[in-house]
């Protein structure tokens, strides 16, 4: 009889040296967990996936190509012309994806860090665009004459994002609030005692959002959000948000998201898949259809 010590080290090496034999590619399944986070579940939550494609500033395909491609109706045309006054290009892709759209979502080195997380209807996640920016000029935001305008201003470090809220719509869609924000100067957090005294309560420093920026949109499951920025307008809300001049490898960028329902029935499942390397997402499927994991 073998002993438990010798068969337990002959399982760490094999968990080991199997989750590392694959080559740098990218599997299909271009998301990933925010790390160690499971989320909740249930008939009410929604399964958000998001990339933010970094490619050289003033890249064709993500100025021109994909745009000639992407439903730029699918947000209302008084609020498509708001976003367009502030740098903001808004479309979508659906069905058959473009070959050169799935290269750049499954590319290492132009999507380098796609996230999936789950979020209860209502509630608001937060996707960040970039890095912090040390320094950036945005001229004010371009509104309607009935909507407050914030000022934007010479910013300093500032963390530039993007709040998605989602909630349920008819076909199994899934409807998308989005407002753009800014984090500006070192996020601190600050614990005081509870108003109520029942102990302590914990705050931190919110973000300045740009609600009157904020639009809608819904979403079939096979429909992908894209959010970028008109190249040309300079100084503004989009063009601040999307291009990178300043970092040590100038890049423009391009958000793409994703919402499904998440059903009860493949709840559990993507609990377990979604915290797994690509190469064992496969045994995690055979297992929890009943089937024995090939080696």
């Amino acid at each position: 009889m073998r002993s438990p010590c010798v068969v337990f080290a002959a399982l760490l090496i094999l968990s080991i040296f199997g989750c590392t034999t694959d080559g740098p590619g990218r599997s299909a399944a271009w998301f990933k967990s925010l790390s160690g986070f499971r989320g909740p579940t249930g008939a009410d939550v929604v399964q958000v996936e998001w990339a933010l494609i970094q490619r050289p500033v003033g890249d064709r395909y993500l100025n021109e190509g994909l745009w000639a491609l992407a439903n730029e109706q699918i947000v209302p045309l008084e609020r498509k012309e708001v976003l367009e006054n502030n740098g903001l290009r808004v479309g979508a892709v659906s069905g058959l994806l473009p070959s050169e759209f799935q290269e750049l979502l499954r590319s290492e080195r132009y999507n380098p860090n796609p996230r999936r997380r789950h979020v209860r209807a209502g509630q608001a996640a937060t996707l960040l665009l970039g890095s912090v920016r040390a320094q950036c000029d945005c001229d004010p935001p371009s509104v309607p004459a009935n909507i407050q305008g914030e000022s934007l201003h010479a910013m300093f470090d500032a963390q530039f994002g993007i709040a998605v809220t989602p909630s349920l719509a008819s076909g199994n869609k899934v409807r998308l609030a989005l407002t753009p924000q800014v984090q500006q100067g070192e996020a601190k957090a600050a614990i005081k005692p509870a108003e109520d005294g029942s102990g302590w309560s914990h705050s931190q420093q919110a973000p300045e959002k740009y609600s009157g920026l904020n639009w809608d949109v819904t979403l079939a499951p096979d429909e992908y959000l894209l959010v970028g920025c008109h190249f040309a307008n300079q100084r503004t809300f989009g063009k601040e948000c999307f291009v990178r001049t300043d970092e040590p490898r100038p890049v423009q960028l391009l958000l793409v998201v994703r919402a499904v329902r998440q059903f009860p029935e493949t709840a559990a499942a993507e609990i377990v898949a979604e915290n797994v390397p690509p190469r064992t997402a496969a045994a995690v499927a055979q297992v929890n259809a009943g089937a024995s994991p090939k080696p």
